[in-house]
């Protein structure tokens, strides 16, 4: 599996940072709980304090940008569709 970061700037004003990996992807039902507050979206083991990506999501929003999951991500690794 992987994780990759990468960066480009979009304009003079935006900066756009992606973060994809090869987990085993987001299921559809659950993407609506995947900024709140203490959510363990995929996680079966339970690890982590839930809080992360809602962290993240107020950090973007006060400075006037998205935070996103593209639904037509897809990893290459058969099996793991990644998010």
């Amino acid at each position: 599996g992987f994780i990759r970061l990468s960066a480009d700037r979009v304009s003079q004003n935006e900066l756009r940072i992606r973060v994809e990996d090869s987990g085993p992807g987001i299921p559809e039902e659950l993407k609506g709980k995947l900024f709140r507050k203490y959510e363990h979206v995929s996680d079966r083991l339970r690890q982590g304090s839930g809080i992360g990506l809602s962290l993240c999501k107020g950090i973007v929003d006060a400075m006037g940008g998205r935070l996103e999951i593209r639904d037509d991500y897809d990893s290459g690794i058969l099996d793991c569709p990644g998010a």
